[in-house]
C-alpha cells in the first residue's frame, strides 16, 4: 500500500522535475560509488567533505598503504604528507609535534625535521620518527583535536608549541563550520554529490572571500582585552585536555614557550608573550610535563666568531633556517637528557 502510494505520488510530479530527481539520484549513487570521502588521496585532498574543523572521529588520521600508515593533508588541515610504519617495533621511538605555522616551517626547513636528523646522528641504534603535525592558522583548540586523533599511533614524546596568536582563527573557522551545518544546510550536506560540487566549484572559480566576514580582523580583535582574556582561557583549557590525553597513555609532554621578534629596544620584549609563557609554565609543574624556554634559547644565541649574527626571524613570528636550527639543537639536548634518565630502545649496551 505504502509503495503504491509513493509511486502514484511520484507519477504526479511534472515530467521535468521527475527526470531531474532521477538524474540527481543516479549522480548521487555514482559519486558515492566512485568517491569515498573517507580516503583522501593526493589528488583529492582539496575536496575533503568534512566541515567540522576538518575532523571526523569516525575516520582515521592515517591510511594504510604498502605496509605503512600515510597521513594526507586536507583543505582544513594542511599537514605535511608523512608516514609511519604500520607496526611499531621495540627499537622505534616516535615524537609527535603539534603547532602552527611557526613550527610547521617549510618542508625542508623546520625544527621537527632537524630534531629528527640530530637524533639519528646522536642515537643511530634507535629508529626515529619525528612527525610534524603543525598546521598554519591552528590555535590550541584545533591542536587539541588533532592530538586526540594522532595519539593512538603511539608517540613516545609529545611536543606542543602553542603560539597564542591563532585563537582568533579557531573561533572564526568554528563559526563558519556551524553556519555551514545550520538549518537546511545540514540536509544538503548529507549528499555527497552536493558536497563534492560545493568543494569543486570554488577551486574552478576562486574567490578571495572564502570565509564569511566577522566584521573584525585579527589585529583589531587582538587589541580587545576581553578577547585576549577569553583566548587565554581557551589555551589553558586545551593545554589541560592535551596533557590529560597524554597522561592517560603515560606519554611525557614538552610544552614550548612562545618567542616573538619585537623591533623595539629589547628584541624579545613583549608583555603578551610573557603572559602566554607564564600560562604555559603553570602547566609544567610536574615531572611528566617539561617547559622549553624558546625565548631564552633564541635570545641567548651567540654567533660563531667571525660571522655576522644571522636573523633568527623572517618576520615577528616565523623563524629563519638559523632559528629553526637553534631550537632543534636545544630540543635534541633536552630529549637526549630524557633518554639518558631511563631505559629506552637502543640506548643500553
Amino acid at each position: 500500500m505504502g509503495r503504491s502510494l509513493f509511486i502514484s505520488s511520484f507519477r504526479k510530479l511534472p515530467r521535468g522535475v521527475t527526470w531531474l530527481l532521477v538524474y540527481f539520484f543516479i549522480l548521487e549513487i555514482g559519486v558515492r560509488f566512485l568517491w569515498d570521502p573517507r580516503i583522501i588521496g593526493e589528488q583529492w585532498y582539496r575536496i575533503c567533505p568534512s566541515y567540522d574543523y576538518g575532523y571526523d572521529y569516525t575516520k582515521p588520521l592515517f591510511y594504510g598503504r604498502g605496509g605503512n600508515l600515510t597521513c594526507y593533508p586536507t583543505q582544513y588541515c594542511e599537514l605535511y604528507r608523512q608516514s609511519l610504519p604500520g607496526n611499531k617495533t621495540a627499537r622505534e621511538f616516535r615524537i609527535f609535534v603539534f603547532g602552527s605555522s611557526v613550527a610547521r616551517g617549510t618542508p625542508s626547513c623546520n625544527f621537527p625535521l632537524m630534531v629528527g636528523e640530530e637524533l639519528h646522528r646522536g642515537f643511530p641504534r634507535i629508529y626515529w620518527h619525528v612527525n610534524n603535525f603543525s598546521v598554519p592558522g591552528y590555535g590550541s583548540t584545533r591542536m587539541a583535536l588533532l592530538l586526540k586523533k594522532a595519539i593512538r599511533y603511539g608517540p613516545d614524546v609529545i611536543i606542543i608549541a602553542v603560539h597564542g596568536s591563532n585563537e582568533y582563527e579557531d573561533e572564526r573557522d568554528l563559526a563558519y563550520a556551524k553556519a555551514v551545518n545550520a538549518g537546511f544546510n545540514r540536509i544538503l550536506c548529507a549528499s555527497h554529490c552536493i558536497v563534492l560540487t560545493k568543494k569543486i566549484f570554488p577551486s574552478l572559480f576562486p574567490s578571495e572571500n572564502t570565509l564569511p566576514s566577522t566584521g573584525e580582523d585579527e589585529p583589531a580583535a587582538s587589541r580587545k582585552s576581553e578577547n585576549l582574556k577569553r583566548w587565554g582561557s581557551s589555551i589553558n583549557k586545551n593545554l589541560d585536555d592535551m596533557i590529560a590525553a597524554a597522561r592517560a597513555r603515560h606519554i611525557p609532554v614538552v610544552l614550548m614557550g612562545r618567542a616573538m621578534r619585537d623591533y623595539g629596544k629589547d628584541p624579545f620584549e613583549s608583555a603578551r608573550t610573557d603572559t602566554i609563557n607564564n600560562s604555559i609554565k603553570n602547566h609544567s609543574r610536574s615531572g611528566d610535563v617539561l617547559y622549553f624556554d624558546t625565548q631564552s634559547v633564541l635570545s641567548g644565541y651567540i654567533p660563531p666568531a667571525g660571522r655576522h649574527n644571522p636573523a633568527l626571524f623572517q618576520d615577528t613570528s616565523h623563524l629563519t633556517e638559523e632559528g629553526h636550527r637553534r631550537i632543534a639543537r636545544a630540543l635534541y639536548e633536552l630529549i637526549a637528557r630524557h633518554l639518558s634518565a631511563g631505559p629506552h630502545p637502543g640506548t643500553a649496551g
